[in-house]
C-alpha cells in the first residue's frame, strides 16, 4: 500500500516545487507484507475459506536518499477474502483461486511543506487470482505459483475540475490494470513455518493522467513456530521498484523508483474449527522515494 496518489493532491505547486522528485502516482494494489505469517507455498486442504483483515498504517515521507520529509499519510482499510480449494489436481499440485475486495480510507498531511491534507475513503480495486498451483515436494517443501490481477474498479476520485482533475487523483482506487505473477516456497516441519513469496506487480498507462508507474518487486518473508495452539515468529518484507515512472513519455524526476524494507513480531492463536486469528506489526526501517510506513493488522480466518 502507497499513498503516492493522496501525497500527489497535497504536494501540487508548491511543494512540488520544492522537493525532490517522489514516487507519488499510481500506487501499487499489492499491499506488502499481506502474506506474512502464512504457509504461502502450501495451499490449505480442500474447502472454502474466509479471511477477514483489518488494518492500519501510518509513516512520515522519504525522499530520494532517504531523508525524512515533514509530510504524513495513514491508512485504514477492512479486507475481506474469499479462498477456494479444490480436491482434484492440476498438473499435479493442489490447484485454488481467491478474491480479495478492501474497503479503504486514507489521508496525508502536508501542510509543514507548503502543501494540504487530502482524505479519501472507498473500494481499492479488486484483486482477483484465477491461478495458485501449490506442489507438495520432499523433504518438506511446499512450493506455489500463482497469478493475480487488479482491474480498474475501484474508487477513483479527483480533486478540482477540468485539467486539474487531471492533476489531482485522489482515490483509494488506480486507474490502471495491474497483473501480478507470484512464487513461493515453504519448509514446514516440526511446527516451522520459513516461507519466501516474490510478487511482481506490473501496471499499465494511466489514461487520465498519462502516467506509467514502474514495476515493482516484493519479497514477503516469514519464520514461525508452533507449539500448542499459538504460532509466534518473525515477518519482514523488501520492496523495490526496478524501472523508472513515466508521464507524457518523459521519466517523472530520477525515475521516482521507491523501496522500503519492513519487519516485525506475528503472534497466530488456532482456535480449532472456530477458525484461527494472526496479530501482526511490520515496522519501515528504510524507505526512498516513499512514506516510511508501519503497519498493524488483525485478521481472522475460518473454514466455511
Amino acid at each position: 500500500m502507497h499513498f503516492r496518489r493522496l501525497l500527489f493532491a497535497a504536494l501540487v505547486s508548491a511543494a512540488l516545487a520544492t522537493q525532490p522528485a517522489l514516487a507519488i502516482e499510481g500506487p501499487s494494489p499489492f499491499q506488502p507484507g499481506s502474506s506474512t505469517g502464512s504457509p504461502s507455498g502450501a495451499l490449505p486442504p480442500p474447502g472454502m475459506y474466509l479471511v477477514l483483515d483489518v488494518e492500519y498504517a501510518d509513516g512520515t515521507l522519504r525522499d530520494n536518499n532517504g531523508n525524512k520529509v515533514p509530510v504524513f499519510g495513514w491508512k485504514s482499510a477492512v479486507t475481506p477474502i474469499i479462498l477456494i480449494v479444490y480436491k482434484k489436481p492440476v498438473f499435479g499440485a493442489t490447484y485454488g483461486w481467491y478474491i480479495v475486495q478492501p474497503l479503504v480510507a486514507e489521508g496525508v498531511d502536508a501542510t509543514a511543506v507548503g502543501g494540504g491534507r487530502a482524505v479519501a475513503h472507498g473500494f481499492a480495486n479488486t484483486t482477483f487470482s484465477p491461478l495458485n498451483l501449490s506442489w507438495a515436494l520432499p523433504p518438506n517443501l511446499h512450493a506455489k505459483l500463482g497469478f493475480a490481477v487488479q482491474p480498474p474498479d475501484g474508487t477513483y476520485l479527483h480533486a478540482g475540475t477540468g485539467a486539474a482533475a487531471h492533476q489531482l487523483p485522489q482515490s483509494p482506487g488506480n486507474y490502471t490494470w495491474t497483473y501480478e505473477p507470484d512464487a513461493a516456497v515453504s519448509w514446514l516441519r516440526g511446527g516451522w513455518n520459513l516461507t519466501a513469496h516474490a510478487v511482481f506487480d506490473f501496471q499499465t498507462r494511466d489514461t487520465v493522467t498519462n502516467y506509467q508507474s514502474g514495476n515493482v518487486f516484493y519479497l514477503d518473508l516469514t519464520a514461525m513456530k508452533t507449539t500448542g495452539k499459538w504460532t509466534v515468529g518473525l515477518v519482514g518484507n523488501v520492496s523495490q521498484q526496478f524501472t523508472d515512472d513515466v508521464q507524457n513519455g518523459a521519466r517523472v524526476g530520477s525515475g521516482n523508483r521507491f523501496a522500503h524494507d519492513l519487519l516485525g513480531p506475528v503472534a497466530v492463536v488456532d482456535f480449532g474449527r472456530a477458525g484461527s486469528l494472526k496479530l501482526d506489526a511490520l515496522h519501515g526501517f528504510r524507505a526512498t522515494n516513499d512514506l516510511n510506513v508501519s503497519f498493524y493488522h488483525i485478521q481472522y480466518a475460518t473454514k466455511l
